[in-house]
């Protein structure tokens, strides 16, 4: 699959919005209004870029099989999924296991990826520090200056 195509369908299965605005904390909502858009597309392209990187960021690194553990309801029309990818080739994680779980937000018509924990660490405590640090020093327009710096890095 291209990255464009992982991009796509990333975009599509992970609730990048809700997740952004999650990320802010109360920073979220004090934000001026126009800085809540430039902020939710700048941190769109970011969480994509940092997922779909690290499909291609050892070619000798493969997925060897992606193996579903469990799915288990809660609370608020949530799901906890238990997944293991197993790798294989001669990168320097070969042959190592790395357990990631989803937690899941259903709809009607949808159901949403609203957290991911790779190894057991949350993406949403990830970001949250991350970004509150950045916030309270510098503001939104300081969380989206550092996501482009990244995103340009790339």
């Amino acid at each position: 699959m291209t990255p464009p195509a992982l991009a796509a369908l990333f975009q599509q299965a992970v609730d990048t919005d809700w997740i952004g605005k999650f990320a802010l904390g109360p920073y979220w909502r004090t934000a001026p209004q126009q800085e809540r858009k430039p902020y939710l597309d700048t941190f769109r392209n970011y969480l994509t870029d940092i997922y779909i990187s690290k499909f291609h960021a050892d070619d000798a690194e493969q997925i060897k099989d992606i193996k579903l553990l469990s799915i288990a309801p809660q609370a608020d029309d949530r799901l906890y999924v238990k997944s293991l990818i197993e790798r294989k080739g001669d990168g320097k994680t070969a042959g190592e296991d790395t357990q990631v779980d989803y937690i899941l937000k259903q709809s009607p018509h949808e159901c949403q990826v609203h957290d991911i924990r790779v190894a057991g660490v949350s993406l949403l405590v990830t970001l949250r520090s991350e970004f509150s640090e950045v916030a309270s020093d510098s503001g939104v327009k300081g969380v989206i200056s550092q996501m482009q710096k990244r995103l340009a890095a790339d």
